[in-house]
């Protein structure tokens, strides 16, 4: 069995819980909470604090026509409430065994440009003679 401890919150600091789809803050995601973030992408409303942060679904920092389609999609059980992965905040302390290709990259478009060029005068050559 997992033991959870509570801990009070130090005087004078309130948290706020949000669940993410929840922008009316009545413990539920509905058709209305996708309502309230679609007229907040259209700058109809403004959502603000923990409202924003329900609204926002794929945590980018911005409520769009696309955060209120993926609650209706949760509302409707055609997806399933996920927490997007955030992006690592702190390089990679392994360092990389794959070897560079950058110098093999270069020469080949070196000369896959020097063969064109030389194509492209060769062709111009041949046609203005032509034209004589």
């Amino acid at each position: 069995t997992e033991e959870t401890t509570e801990e009070p919150a130090p005087e004078g600091i309130t948290y706020t819980i949000v669940l993410m789809g929840d922008v009316d803050g009545d413990g539920k995601i509905s058709a209305a909470d996708a309502r309230l973030a679609l007229r907040h992408a259209a700058k109809l409303d403004s959502l603000e604090g923990p409202f924003f942060l329900a609204a926002d679904m794929n945590r980018d920092g911005k409520v769009l026509p696309n955060d209120a389609r993926k609650i209706l999609r949760i509302e409707a059980q055609l997806d399933e409430l996920t927490v997007p992965e955030e992006e690592p905040t702190e390089e990679p302390t392994e360092e990389t065994t794959e070897e560079s290709t950058e110098e093999s990259t270069e020469e080949s478009t070196e000369e896959s440009t020097e063969e064109s060029t030389e194509e492209s005068t060769e062709e111009f050559t041949e046609d203005s003679t032509e034209a004589n």
